[in-house]
């Protein structure tokens, strides 16, 4: 019938072991830019305005780039370029 694989206990304890190393080598997991968050925040509100989306956003050039990456790209199909916040 079926073959029967065994592992042997060393190879187990060392994939069991990976998560615990990798919590050893990492002492602090960094934290979501200050934007991010307060954006975030700011979106989950019905009432956001374009002008408190904007503000955050030109706090952060690399969060406002990858907005304006995500508005230029083919899933918006946008008819023309969009070039500012």
């Amino acid at each position: 019938m079926g073959e029967v694989m065994t592992v042997s206990k060393e190879k187990r304890q060392a994939a069991s072991g990976i998560p615990e190393k990798i919590l050893e080598q990492v002492s602090a997991f960094p934290n979501m830019p200050k934007a991010a968050v307060e954006l975030r925040s700011l979106l989950s509100k019905e009432d956001a305005t374009i002008d408190e989306i904007e503000k955050i956003l030109r706090h952060d050039p690399g969060l406002a780039a990858n907005v304006l990456r995500l508005a230029n790209s083919a899933f918006f199909g946008m008819p023309s370029k969009v070039t500012s916040l």
